[in-house]
């Protein structure tokens, strides 16, 4: 009898172990949408807005991402004022264009919630780095 109960648990456990599918990474598009409607519901933008600042906030992020992933410490220094010169001009551009429909404390709010995000993210992903090293 005792057999047959842990045959049934190993069974329902294995059922269940391959019922679960492996959690797929998002894309950085992906992401970035996900982030932006976060953002509009943490801010209760109405849904005018919300579309506005989905696109927006994306547009934002690719150009971000088209500037390059931050240098090493083998580029020089004239090269990280260069790409640090490129994101704040970024910056200034979407920061003129949320202040044709967001108020200066919601975008302050959307770079706050932004900061914490990517926060979270980085320290889960240290907390991943430090679990596979295990």
């Amino acid at each position: 009898m005792r057999k047959l109960v842990y045959l049934l648990v190993c069974l329902a456990m294995a059922v269940s172990a391959a019922a679960q599918t492996p959690q797929q990474r998002m894309s950085r598009e992906q992401l970035a949408e996900t982030q932006a409607k976060y953002i509009a519901r943490e801010l209760a933008f109405d849904d005018n807005v919300t579309r506005q600042f989905i696109t927006i906030f994306c547009n934002c992020k690719k150009e971000v991402w088209a500037i390059g992933p931050r240098s090493g410490k083998d580029c020089s220094l004239q090269e990280r004022f260069d790409r640090s010169q490129k994101l704040l001009d970024i910056r200034q551009k979407y920061y003129r264009l949320y202040r044709e429909f967001l108020t200066d404390r919601q975008i302050e709010n959307v770079y706050k919630l932004e900061r914490r995000m990517m926060h979270r993210m980085q320290s889960k992903h240290k907390e991943n780095g430090r679990k596979q090293k295990k």
